[in-house]
């Protein structure tokens, strides 16, 4: 064949490109997505890009011509350009956070209350010291920037998914890895495992910097414990006790304090990163990849959890001991009079220190502290369009893949992180856990009253976020029956009337929806109030009147949060009672939330939340 001869080639590649991103800087994350976009459209004549921001990563997807990028320089060209365009996007996000770190005023003022214990000293007088101060201080910005700059370089992927012909491909910052046409058996698409292994590039970027940064601390922590632990020492700091020496104690004493939360939220990111590779292993295994499984085998002497989990309760368990022996040093000398100290030197240094290792720390964990929270959706489910997941027919209820993200001024809430629930007909459920846990966000999703951020429910085998506003409002009179804790009855309105409201407002004929209400009213044993304001009865008859007017309408499922948290144990039996009695006689699921385990264990299952997950159902 001669060498001038072309091969048509025919297909399509499809690629996810991911990325760690900074979402509280809106603008440059526009901008950067817009370059994304552009360059996507434009050079490699993508027929379509989606964009999707989750937690704190920013996934595109698009598919184009094979042709465009059939070879290894193609493909190299298209990742040294959005390496580029990322490489500028950080050097920008970096420069805003250093400014952001500059303007900190626990750093400024904590440096300048060191600077005037070393002026007030009566021996020291010497410049070097208070530059030297000064200069530490100065440095955390730096060495912050240096950090959560490498992080954002490292924390990017790009995987092609190119023709059941061709090997697939999979780019990391320092590798690449080819998952050959024999080993494509299943043909399942490595995008459907993109966001975990975007946190574990992320992992590994962080343990990489998270190393050099839990020595310091370590370091610096055992210092300041050798000082509060020499008693020598310890007497002499009393004897040289001052009002600005004591202040400055109680500053370092703050510091530690502050420091535990942060060692909390770094422990809690590292499980995560670890729990994650856990769960990529089993996903890889499925897809019979072996480079990549070896590469995930690899990766855990790299990141190494288990160490830095190690290092981190030992530091935390030094932290709270210096915090307690430093609490007693400060309670003991109270009052002290303002007067000019002897040697600071080292005292000075050591407190500075202990400043600049704690910050960084502290910086270093909070611009990635989301990470701990990131939850992705289970490959199974990804597998297939939401609108196309199938729900059987004994099935009334199910939540797929449910997330709920709420965003507040310099925080973000994840109430709800990947929830997966269903019910069948008949079937009581009893939703248990702390507060907070997400128990009423997972009962307004289910019932259409709130949407998630991704996932989908399905009631009665339809997808509730397909339709709209008004015919969920539609929907959800006709199908579904709430009780709340405390009764939202209309206190305008007879128990006769409240009862009748929901079927009046499915347009069922007035007399139809009288005879019904008075035939749940006699079953919950109320008849002789019917004609009774709510403000004249009890609060179990209350609740009573509830459950009737709940299932006015037949409803296929039945929400129910807090039924008896207003009411006494004896009473409260009753509500139960009727409640499950109910569900059995008309075949009505019923989701309940509460907090008393007696309750729960009424029903036929109890599914146990806790940080917006499902422990065990």
């Amino acid at each position: 064949m001669s060498e001038n001869v072309t091969i048509p080639t025919y297909g399509t590649v499809e690629l996810t490109l991911g990325v760690l991103i900074n979402k509280l800087n809106r603008d440059s994350l526009d901008i950067f997505t817009k370059r994304v976009r552009r360059y996507l459209k434009y050079n490699l004549k993508a027929m379509s890009i989606d964009v999707l921001e989750v937690n704190t990563f920013l996934i595109f997807t698009c598919s184009f011509p094979l042709e465009e990028v059939e070879n290894d320089e193609q493909r190299k060209t298209v990742v040294n350009q959005v390496e580029k365009i990322i490489q500028d996007y950080c050097k920008k996000e970096c420069g805003l956070y250093a400014k952001q770190i500059r303007k900190n005023v626990e750093i400024r003022d904590i440096t300048k209350m060191i600077v005037q214990l070393v002026k007030s000293s009566t021996s020291e007088k010497d410049k070097s010291l208070l530059e030297d101060i000064v200069e530490i201080a100065a440095d955390i910005d730096n060495r912050v920037i240096y950090h959560v700059s490498d992080v954002l370089l490292n924390s990017f992927i790009v995987i092609w998914d190119f023709p059941r012909d061709y090997p697939d491909i999979i780019m990391f910052p320092d590798l690449i890895l080819k998952r050959e046409v024999s080993d494509k058996k299943q043909n399942i698409p490595l995008r459907l495992i993109a966001e975990n292994l975007l946190i574990m590039q992320f992992g590994k970027a962080c343990s990489n910097n998270l190393k050099p940064i839990l020595k310091s601390i370590e370091e610096a922590i055992l210092i300041l414990e050798n000082l509060l632990q020499d008693s020598k020492k310890i007497k002499k700091l009393g004897e040289n006790m001052s009002n600005k020496l004591w202040r400055t104690l109680r500053v370092v004493f703050g510091l530690l304090s502050s420091t535990q939360q942060v060692i909390s939220v770094q422990l809690k990111q590292i499980k995560r990163i670890a729990q994650v590779r856990n769960d990529l292993v089993e996903e890889v295994k499925k897809l019979d990849y072996t480079p990549l499984l070896d590469y995930l085998m690899l990766l855990d002497s790299i990141i190494q959890c288990s160490d830095h989990i190690e290092r981190l309760n030992n530091l935390q368990t030094q932290v709270k001991q210096n915090y307690q022996t430093l609490l007693n040093i400060i309670n003991h000398f109270k009052d002290v009079p303002e007067r000019e100290v002897e040697d600071v030197k080292d005292v000075s240094l050591i407190f500075i220190k202990t400043l600049a290792e704690i910050q960084l720390m502290k910086f270093f964990s909070d611009k990635f502290r989301d990470l701990a929270y990131f939850q992705t959706i289970p490959t199974e489910v990804s597998l297939e369009k939401v609108e196309k997941i199938h729900v059987d027919s004994d099935i009334i209820l199910k939540g797929v893949a449910l997330f709920k993200t709420y965003r507040l001024v310099g925080s973000t809430v994840y109430a709800l992180r990947g929830i997966d629930v269903e019910l069948k007909k008949g079937e009581m459920a009893a939703l248990v856990g702390p507060s907070g846990s997400g128990k009423t966000t997972l009962l307004n999703l289910l019932s259409g009253l709130d949407t998630p951020n991704r996932g989908a429910v399905f009631l009665l085998g339809r997808n509730i976020d397909t339709m709209t506003d008004a015919e969920v409002s539609m929907f959800r009179r006709r199908n579904m029956g709430f009780i709340f804790q405390y009764y939202n009855l209309i206190p305008q309105l007879t128990v006769l009337e409240n009862v009748m409201l929901p079927a009046l407002m499915i347009n069922r004929p007035k007399k139809e929806a009288r005879a019904k209400a008075i035939e749940l009213i006699k079953e919950v044993d109320l008849e002789r109030f019917q004609n009774q304001f709510p403000i004249k009865l009890s609060g179990g008859q209350m609740q009573r009147v509830t459950i009737a007017r709940a299932m006015i309408n037949d409803p296929a499922v039945l929400f129910a949060d807090e039924p008896t948290g207003d009411l006494d144990s004896e009473t409260g039996q009753v509500v139960i009672d009727l409640i499950r009695r109910f569900a059995k006689e008309k075949n009505t699921a019923v989701i309940l939330v509460t907090h008393d385990l007696e309750v729960a264990k009424v029903c036929d299952r109890i599914i146990q939340m806790g940080d917006g997950r499902v422990v065990s159902a």
